[in-house]
């Protein structure tokens, strides 16, 4: 048996029809676009458990947002911005890579460490930048979304690899978890229903006291999605390479790939910052 959910290869008919009904709505039809294809249609509806009316209006609650954000020039934003470099060297994460590998079936992978994420960083860069860099990350897994259910006629779905290993008790900080809830709530309010599956390893058992508190933030579906082990990449390694070729993941994960993320580690302050002390 696979470790990985089936693919949504084709909409059900039911799921056909709640679509056709989404677009006929008068209220919704302004914000529609040519990229809006059923499949992008059936995440809101998904998001908001097939409820059309919810979904016109989580849809054009996005669209609010995001000309509200100015999206479309987010990356020149982001490119002005003087931590533009460090975080992009330091960030544990592989979303903004230009090529990803894939599972057998064609899932694209992603590789994160947020354990070796030094909560400091927040104050060193800002939580604008932080906002700006997450927002820039989720439009990269939004339009790698578009470009394959343009190529494939569906969506193959993201699996991600979390390394949560180093997260202390510093990092699930009152202060930290309302970052980290902010960084949830645009996920899932403006970019719902990508993920197809999330390994997360080494956790540490102090994790599960916080996590209380996180999953009422979460998505029940998302966490459906989420499988927590204690172990390292060898705990799940015989599942894993079922369905996913060696060549497919990093070293780091067992695998030949010789590609790899940013550590991550201790933030250390930008020597314009240290001038500035």
């Amino acid at each position: 048996m696979s470790c990985l959910p089936a693919q949504i290869t084709e909409l059900d008919a039911n799921v056909k029809l709640l679509v056709q009904q989404f677009r006929d709505t008068k209220r919704v039809q302004q914000f529609l676009l040519p990229k809006h294809n059923d499949f992008f249609i059936a995440r809101y509806l998904t998001a908001r458990k097939f409820d059309v009316e919810n979904a016109i209006t989580m849809f054009i609650n996005m669209i609010v947002w995001k000309n509200e954000m100015d999206i479309d020039n987010i990356h020149k934003q982001f490119n002005k911005n003087r931590y533009k470099d460090y975080l992009l060297k330091y960030w544990p994460s592989s979303i903004l890579w230009d090529d990803h590998p894939r599972t057998n079936d064609g899932s694209i992978i992603l590789f994160g460490m947020v354990g070796n994420v030094d909560p400091e960083i927040v104050n060193i860069v800002g939580l604008d930048t932080i906002m700006q860099y997450h927002i820039i990350c989720m439009e990269r897994m939004e339009n790698i979304w578009l470009k394959n259910v343009e190529t494939l006629g569906y969506w193959p779905g993201f699996v991600i690899f979390d390394d949560i290993g180093n997260v202390s008790m510093r990092s699930l900080s009152s202060e930290n978890l309302n970052v980290c809830q902010q960084l949830v709530n645009i996920t899932q309010s403006y970019y719902p229903d990508m993920l197809r599956k999330m390994f997360i390893f080494n956790v540490p058992s102090m994790f599960y006291i916080p996590w209380k508190i996180i999953q009422l933030w979460i998505d029940p579906r998302t966490i459906a999605k989420q499988e927590f082990h204690s172990g390292g990449i060898e705990s799940i390694e015989d599942k894993i390479f079922q369905v996913i070729a060696r060549d497919q993941l990093p070293n780091r994960l067992k695998g030949t790939y010789e590609k790899d993320i940013p550590k991550g580690g201790k933030a250390e302050k930008l020597p314009m910052q240290l001038d500035d002390d």
